[in-house]
Parts: structure tokens; sequence; C-alpha cells
């Protein structure tokens, strides 16, 4: 392999560490808490393995895959590197992207209660409120309907009595 190959892998694995350190970073901010001890051993195993992974690709992709000491000593010099250069810069970095995802999240929350639930529950109450007046309205038109009737029939009621004592006596 040509030195200029072997300086590209190195740069690359170095690059690799620095991703590793950000993604270290970035895990243990946004999901390590105090768990249960099985919960976080499984989040961090699968971490790890992840992480793996991707250095394994990566490497897969510069130099097919070739394991050697330098490409260990490389990625502990970008992990050194990030630790050293880059950490607080992508700490603070990281905090403004959760406080900014957070304020979109309020802000969406907002917006759908007010563009969405607020007019839904404003619709289902005149529904509701239209369907009550309508049904007291029937109700009101079926006694006055009925009142009538009720009326004739005691009206007709009355004369059958006054009609069956006229036969009496």
């Amino acid at each position: 392999m040509s030195l200029e190959i072997q300086a590209l892998t190195i740069l690359h694995m170095m690059a690799a560490g620095i991703f590793l350190g950000a993604a270290l970073d970035s895990y243990l901010r946004l999901f390590w808490k105090k768990r249960r001890f099985w919960l976080t051993s499984l989040m961090d195993l699968l971490f790890w393995i992840l992480c793996g992974v991707f250095v394994f690709m990566w490497l897969r992709l510069v130099n097919q895959g070739q394991m050697r000491l330098v490409i260990f000593l490389a990625l502990f010099c970008g992990y050194a590197a990030y630790q050293a250069l880059f950490q607080r810069l992508y700490t603070r970095l990281l905090e403004r992207l959760i406080q900014l995802v957070k304020i979109l999240y309020r802000l969406t929350k907002r917006l759908l209660y007010l563009f969405v639930y607020k007019p839904l529950s404003w619709i289902i109450s005149l529904v509701t409120a239209l369907c009550i007046f309508h049904f007291k309205l029937a109700l009101r038109l079926v006694r006055l309907l009925i009142y009538p009737l009720l009326q004739v029939k005691k009206g007709f009621l009355l004369l059958l009595a006054k009609w069956s004592k006229k036969k009496d006596e």
C-alpha cells in the first residue's frame, strides 16, 4: 500500500474517532439516564455494536476492511482530538439543538391545540348544542300537536261520562 493511501486511511480513521467521540457525547446526553440495570446495559451494548459496525463499514470503504495497529491508533488519536478540540463546541451545539427541538415541539403542540383541538371541540360543542336545541324543539312541537288531541280526548271522555250518566238516570 502506498504512503498516500496509508495517510488517507489514517485521516479517515481519525475522522471516525472524532465521530465516535461526538456519538458518545450525544448518547450520554440524550439516552443515558438512571434506568433499570438491564435496560441500560442493553442500550450500551447496542450503542457500541452500532458504533463498531459503523467504523468497520467506514474502514471497509477506505481500505477494504484491513485491520492494523495503525487503524486503532488513528481512531484513538481522533477520539483524543475530539476530546481536546471539539468536545466543548459540540456539547454547546448539541444543547442548543436540543433546546431548539424542545421549542419546536412546544410550538407544534401549541399550534395543534389552537388550530386543530380548539376548532374541533368548538364544532363538536356547536353540533351538540344544535342537536339538543332541535330535540327540544321537536318535543315542544309534539306537545303542541298532542295537547289539542288530549283536550279533545278529555272533552270526549267528559261527554261520554255525561252521556253515560244520562242513560243511567
